[in-house]
């Protein structure tokens, strides 16, 4: 009996680890190492970014979920941005394959009703506020931000506040106009939003305290004529003394889930945007509250 059961983990243990990526398992390979990492991973800053590992090299799609219907619930084969984030805050969740994915829907949805016009499409009107009221997530950019003004060089710094005003003509832009005419009921009102500035994240990423598995996003400048300040996001870890960004970006070089050193990815999209009509001028960050 003692033979067998030894046979059969050793048997499991080949059978999660024989394919490197999410993408490239069967379902059922999928959920038996999502169990593995459970096993392995009580601490949950650690399964998640433990269970973020398989997501490497997955490929990259625009809005590749949906309702079941013309898009799956869910997928292990293609991410955008959000849902790589979703998907891995669910899976961290639980380890049975069907409560994660009934769980996902609780992160995409206002009340978890699986409906286009209750999805949570935008991060500073829905997402992020609905997400803080499940105690899914939690705000610590002031936190991180205090590990770093706490200094004695840095004393004078202040947090950034920015408050975004969002009417019905903060969707007149070409991009929006096709979302407003599906969706009647708009996300409007005015938001208040903190972040830390990019100058002071790159100068002080040696000191700064930012915990593992915390949700990362990118904020830009305020538009008028769009409803969003948050143009991306993804997950910090640390290792070997620098901390690395891991998201499902979409640029000219990559398409796919990867790992970006942090002070170089901050520092190429500062100078990248600068010019631009919508630059990057700060992040926030967000601490999965997952039990």
């Amino acid at each position: 009996m003692v033979r067998f059961f030894f046979v059969f983990l050793l048997f499991i243990s080949t059978t999660v680890l024989s394919q490197s990526f999410f993408h490239e398992m069967s379902e059922s390979q999928i959920e038996e190492t999502i169990k593995f990492v459970h096993k392995k991973n009580k601490d949950i800053s650690n399964r998640l970014i433990h269970l973020s590992n398989y997501f490497m090299k997955m490929p990259y799609k625009n809005d590749p979920l949906g309702e079941g219907k013309d898009k799956p619930l869910y997928s292990f084969k293609e991410v955008d941005c959000v849902t790589f984030v979703e998907t891995i805050l669910a899976i961290t969740k639980y380890s049975n394959l069907k409560d994660a994915i009934n769980f996902l829907q609780k992160i995409r949805y206002k009340d978890g009703e699986i409906n286009y016009k209750k999805r949570n499409h935008f991060m500073i009107t829905q997402w992020i506020p609905n997400n803080i009221k499940n105690k899914l997530i939690k705000d610590i950019t002031e936190e991180v931000f205090n590990s770093i003004k706490n200094l004695p060089k840095n004393r004078d710094l202040t947090i950034f506040e920015m408050k975004k005003n969002i009417s019905e003509e903060s969707y007149s832009s070409l991009l929006f106009k096709k979302f407003k005419k599906t969706v009647k009921d708009l996300p409007i009102g005015l938001y208040s939003v903190k972040y830390i500035s990019l100058k002071d994240l790159i100068d002080n990423l040696d000191t700064i305290k930012i915990p593992k598995g915390s949700i990362m996003t990118l904020i830009r400048s305020d538009r008028a004529d769009y409803p969003i300040i948050i143009s991306h996001l993804g997950f910090i870890y640390s290792y070997g003394g620098k901390y690395y960004f891991r998201s499902a970006s979409y640029s000219r070089k990559h398409k796919e889930v990867k790992d970006f050193d942090l002070k170089k990815y901050i520092s190429f999209y500062k100078n990248y945007t600068k010019d631009s009509n919508w630059p990057l001028i700060g992040v926030q960050f967000f601490q999965p509250t997952l039990k």
